[in-house]
């Protein structure tokens, strides 16, 4: 296991590992355990653990795992997303940024500086580094539309998490397209009759 927190995921990674986190399915799922502690292996813990007793794989994966249902709770179009999933999503998103009392010299994911007038994510951890590209690409969330997996969309006509479902979905997309334009489609084909011709 990774124990190392990243300073710095450039986005193209970050939206990965958000797809990757979002993928961790839930609880109630005989399989979660396995896949939690499959993406901690691959990208480490989402953060330290706060005091007390050290912490095994299994309770990072559960951590992982929590942080994933309560993503997914907004990972559809903004227009599908109720008020209230809306307030909540951003709720728990600030008790993310927000100074841990356990390492309060670490201060929150989010910087001022008065000179330009702005405030800037700092990220602190894995999580505040997914919990921030989760915000920027709040318009981007999707899933695929051949194998139903959670993504981060790269461009808006994106409609596949990966080559393989795009092959696959692609062609059932233009079967189904062929089914339901088949009569328009023999219309076209049909040579037209001559006008005015002599019986």
């Amino acid at each position: 296991m990774q124990s190392t927190i990243p300073t710095t995921i450039d986005p193209w990674e970050a939206k990965r590992r958000l797809a990757a986190l979002v993928n961790i399915p839930d609880l109630r799922n005989p399989n979660w355990e396995a896949k939690a502690i499959e993406f901690i292996d691959r990208y480490g813990p989402l953060r330290k653990p706060r005091t007390g007793p050290p912490r095994t794989k299994v309770d990072y994966a559960l951590d992982a795992a929590s942080i994933a249902v309560e993503f997914r709770r907004v990972w559809k179009p903004q227009k599908d997303c109720s008020e209230s999933e809306m307030e909540h999503i951003s709720i728990f998103l600030d008790s993310i940024f927000e100074a841990s009392p356990y390492e309060v010299w670490r201060g929150s994911a989010v910087r001022t500086d008065f000179a330009t007038g702005k405030w800037e994510p700092s990220p602190r951890n894995q999580l505040d580094h997914l919990a921030i590209q989760l915000v920027r690409s709040r318009k981007m969330l999707s899933r695929c539309q051949h194998c139903g997996r959670y993504m981060v969309k790269e461009t808006s006509r994106d409609y596949y998490c990966a080559n393989t479902c795009s092959e696959k979905g692609g062609s059932k997309r233009k079967k189904e397209w062929a089914e339901n334009n088949r009569e328009e489609t023999n219309r076209r084909r049909r040579k037209p009759t001559k006008k005015g011709r002599a019986a």
